[in-house]
């Protein structure tokens, strides 16, 4: 499987959001179509078939060229099993959206995930006007109650938590990601990877493949693909709380309030290091 992200701009700003989107620079947030197209078209040229095709953000939504995305995707349509995208609820799909996506037919749908009225707030209005347009969609429960896959998982505070290259390995064994990234032309097989790659922290280039890269031919950037594929850890491992069907569960989609973003606009890189600055300025308790 391979996500696509449309954008890092999102309409929340979740706490434990897997991407790390909330404490993300604006330049990073940032995605061009020309950008996204190029990533599409050089993807496709390596992958010769794909078992699901998903548009992501951030909140897709908010790429206002996100119908020609979709159009995009769809010259490769053949090499794609099937092809959806995730969106949080919030924003209802311009005209020109709808349309795009009817055209992909019954290969495409559309998942909606429900955190609940007060967040996902035109998750109602949204079902309707997906049954309307007759385009195939899901809403994806992360209420309280019956919360799809128990809950969110939080992989940590990227700070290191294992020092040998057997608890890596161990840790990687039970990881249920499953799904490459694709974001500003580059591949990974891991999001923790690339949120650590964004922060400007440690990374192994063997870890992603630079789709943009001109002097690699195809078969080489197969060739990277398949060494990725056979790698039985990564340099995240050894920072990751770990994503698997162990994992302890949160409640999903909490929103920074407005005291905890300041923190983040300072510089925090997760909810850890905003909850320790908090409890440094209020004498070892938050709020």
């Amino acid at each position: 499987e391979v996500t696509f992200i449309a954008t890092f701009k999102c309409t929340l700003k979740c706490r434990l959001c897997m991407m790390g989107v909330p404490y993300m620079t604006p330049d990073v947030q940032e995605f061009s179509f020309e950008e996204v197209e190029k990533s599409i078209s050089r993807y496709f040229k390596i992958v010769p078939r794909v078992k699901m095709v998903t548009i992501s953000g951030g909140e897709p939504l908010l790429q206002p060229r996100l119908a020609e995305i979709i159009h995009c995707i769809k010259k490769h349509e053949s090499q794609a099993d099937g092809i959806r995208m995730v969106t949080n609820g919030t924003l209802i799909p311009e005209q020109r959206v709808l349309d795009a996506m009817k055209e992909l037919g019954e290969k495409f749908y559309v998942i909606a995930d429900d955190y609940g009225t007060k967040v996902s707030k035109r998750i109602v209005e949204l079902d309707h006007i997906l049954t309307e347009h007759q385009i195939r969609h899901v809403i994806r429960n992360y209420t309280e109650k019956d919360t799809y896959f128990g809950g969110w998982i939080d992989c940590g505070d990227l700070t290191k938590k294992r020092h040998t290259e057997e608890e890596a390995e161990r840790l990687y064994k039970t990881c249920v990601s499953g799904c490459y990234l694709v974001s500003h032309g580059k591949m990974w097989s891991c999001a923790v990877s690339h949120w650590r790659y964004q922060l400007g922290l440690d990374y192994d280039e063997s870890e992603y493949v630079d789709l943009f890269d001109d002097t690699c031919s195809i078969q080489e950037q197969q060739s990277r693909l398949c060494a990725l594929l056979e790698k039985r850890s990564l340099t995240a491992c050894a920072y990751c709380n770990g994503f698997s069907t162990a994992s302890e569960r949160f409640l999903p989609a909490e929103q920074l309030t407005q005291e905890e973003a300041k923190y983040v606009c300072s510089g925090a890189r997760n909810y850890k290091e905003v909850q320790q600055i908090m409890r440094d300025e209020h004498g070892g308790q938050t709020s």
